[in-house]
């Protein structure tokens, strides 16, 4: 079992040691890393959890299996459990003897995770289990994202159930499912079965910061119907222009930092084309993982005259120079580019329903639109078209807004009205979510500030953020509720890239049980 009576003191010097870190960076596998950590009488049995949640596929609505294994997890181990249709869970851990009368506590976090993968990779997300692996002191899953977000949450809260040395009052453990996707999970969890005032979101990614307030959002659907027609051209040929190498990211927390959207370059692409006079035809657009990232690939299918194919190349490649130039501070793999297929069968889509498809996108106001004029560095509202798909008589866009103003979200609304008016779009809001405003006499936030200041030697910033977060449906469903998000050290999340700082996420734990003993 981890142990949990090692002096705070001890285990902050252990953690900041230089020894420690080197051998840490050493290892490269998961199994090595608990190996060492037992040795050295530190937490392991998270990266234990962590691994085997990792085996299990929890795509964002495919949640079912994950939640049997921690539901049997918990039960095995004596506790109460409660289940919903939509895949919820709480757990419900009676207080450690001697701390019976001390309030109970809530601890949160989404047990799906955004399933994005390397281009070439055959990584199947509904069946195959994740392969981690560490390097350089982080831990990572081999060309695929690693599910940190907010994998993590998981694996803390069943080591604190698999623990029977822990010191704590009552916990209300809450596994809420398609966060991801569209926050399913805590729109509908029954919120009359927590009575838990304190609540610890474990959803952020950053060890320096803690979370204590969050914007709301909106998502919606656009539907352009077309019919599809023979190709008028006089001897078509099939191109695909692919665009890959960008960075992506999340919607929220990574929006202002100015990356490309390959939904957006997909329609600069095909403009580059109608200003060189390329005639060509439209197949279809895809593009996108999910509302809430910023697509970093996309595939374009269209058909252009059979002599006009090689100036075709040449447009793109003088697209990818410029739009190389246009992103400069913020992209350094922009790929572009125009290929034949071969596919002689492909019927493109009527005219008017292409041009409104490119207009669309060429006219939806991408990224970040305001920046706060009371919070300096802060995104007022944004918005990220995150998906584009082609059926056989429509094509469907996704985007989604945030802000922290309700009033912006509902400009935001109109001017999507206005936008689906204009293009004959059939337009529905997806879901949507609220805010959660600061609450300056937070007493969550001094104590549990206290306790990263006994591990770190110094306290969180205290921020407020433009992704949003599930603390809002439980400051809306459960009176009095005082909460904080907070989180270790994670990068390039949403992405294959993705890396969970190994000791950061140790600190966490470690003021994590400091606060739950206080």
């Amino acid at each position: 079992m981890s142990n949990t009576k090692l002096n705070m003191d001890n285990i902050k010097n252990k953690l900041n040691s230089q020894e420690f870190k080197a051998q840490i960076e050493k290892i490269s596998t998961v199994n090595s890393l608990v190996e060492y950590l037992k040795s050295e009488n530190m937490e392991y049995k998270t990266y234990e959890c962590f691994k085997m949640i990792s085996d299990i596929p929890r795509n964002s609505g495919k949640e079912k299996e994950i939640r049997d294994f921690i539901k049997k997890f918990a039960e095995d181990r004596g506790y109460k459990t409660y289940r919903d249709e939509f895949n919820n869970l709480i757990v419900y851990v009676p207080a450690s003897e001697g701390m019976e009368d001390r309030d109970s506590i809530m601890i949160q976090g989404h047990t799906d995770m955004v399933c994005v993968k390397e281009g070439g990779n055959v990584h199947n997300f509904d069946i195959d289990p994740l392969e981690l692996y560490t390097e350089n002191g982080m831990l990572r899953a081999r060309g695929t994202t690693l599910g940190g977000d907010d994998g993590i949450a998981v694996a803390y809260m069943m080591s604190i159930m698999d623990n029977k040395d822990i010191k704590h009052p009552a916990l209300e453990c809450v596994f809420t499912s398609d966060e991801e996707g569209s926050f399913i999970g805590a729109e509908n969890l029954n919120m009359s079965k927590l009575k838990s005032k304190t609540l610890l979101n474990i959803d952020s990614e950053d060890e320096n910061v803690m979370i204590v307030s969050c914007a709301g959002g909106m998502a919606f659907e656009n539907r352009i119907k077309f019919e599809r027609v023979n190709s008028k051209l006089e001897n078509p040929s099939s191109c695909r222009i692919k665009i890959s190498g960008l960075k992506g990211g999340h919607s929220g927390s990574d929006i202002h930092l100015g990356r490309a959207n390959a939904i957006k370059l997909a329609a600069k692409v095909l403009e580059y084309l109608e200003k060189d006079k390329i005639e060509f035809e439209l197949v279809s657009i895809k593009s996108g993982e999910a509302p809430n990232v910023i697509p970093s690939k996309s595939e374009t299918i269209v058909l252009v005259e059979e002599k006009n194919v090689e100036k075709a190349m040449s447009t793109v490649e003088k697209a990818q120079e410029n739009i190389t130039k246009e992103y400069k501070h913020s992209e350094s793999k922009i790929k572009i580019e125009l290929e034949k297929i071969d596919n002689k069968e492909l019927k493109p889509i009527e005219k008017t329903a292409k041009e409104r498809i490119i207009s669309w996108i060429e006219n939806f106001k991408n990224g970040v639109l305001t920046m706060s004029e009371d919070v300096e560095g802060l995104v007022e509202y944004s918005d990220n078209v995150g998906t584009i798909s082609t059926l056989e008589d429509e094509v469907i866009i996704v985007n989604e807004c945030r802000s922290c103003e309700d009033k912006k979200i509902k400009e935001i609304k109109a001017d999507m009205e206005e936008l689906s008016k204009s293009k004959h779009t059939e337009m529905e809001i997806k879901y949507s979510y609220p805010g959660w405003k600061f609450n300056p006499k937070s007493e969550v936030r001094k104590s549990f500030n206290e306790s990263i200041e006994k591990i770190f030697g110094r306290k969180s910033q205290e921020l407020a953020v433009h992704s949003g977060l599930e603390v809002g449906f439980f400051v809306d469903g459960v009176e009095g509720v005082d909460a904080i998000s907070i989180g270790p050290n994670m990068l390039d999340i949403h992405t294959p890239e993705e890396k969970l700082d190994i000791i950061s996420a140790l600190k966490i734990w470690y003021a994590l049980l400091d606060f739950l003993e206080k």
